[in-house]
């Protein structure tokens, strides 16, 4: 007898780096690299479908990171804390991009570089929503 897995059941990747969005993060912020020298620092966007999630992927803080501060961060797995906006309504299996609200995501569009699979639908006109959702490697 075999037993299936879940996306519950993939491996997580939680990475350390530095918030430097100048200001604090929560669980659930979508952050994207920041371009430094370090490599180890992030930050939020308001870049609706922003290309930097090509570059580094997305990043979702896994707790509350003041600014300046080292803090974790999901780059890879499951997740029941991401923040995302429902103005297009998000069905389960919706690729994620980055939405015009600092640490929000949405439905990505055609083209849109994407992040995540949503794992829960949200359909509310708001940046309230806080979904099940896998991070992935990030594509477009």
């Amino acid at each position: 007898m075999s037993v299936g897995l879940s996306f519950k059941d993939s491996p997580r990747e939680v990475v350390r780096m530095k918030n430097t969005s100048g200001a604090g993060v929560v669980a659930g912020d979508l952050c994207v690299l920041k371009a430094v020298a370090a490599g180890d620092e992030i930050t939020t966007t308001t870049t609706g479908g922003d290309n930097q999630l090509l570059r580094g992927g997305g990043f979702m803080a896994v707790e509350t990171i003041a600014n300046d501060a080292y803090g974790r961060f999901l780059r890879k797995g499951f997740t029941k804390v991401l923040k995302v906006n429902g103005t297009t309504d998000i069905a389960i299996g919706d690729r994620l991009t980055s939405f015009t609200t600092a640490g929000v995501a949405k439905k990505a569009a055609i083209g849109d570089p994407y992040f995540a699979t949503a794992l829960e639908a949200y359909a509310t006109d708001d940046s309230s929503g806080v979904i099940d959702a896998i991070l992935l490697e990030p594509g477009a």
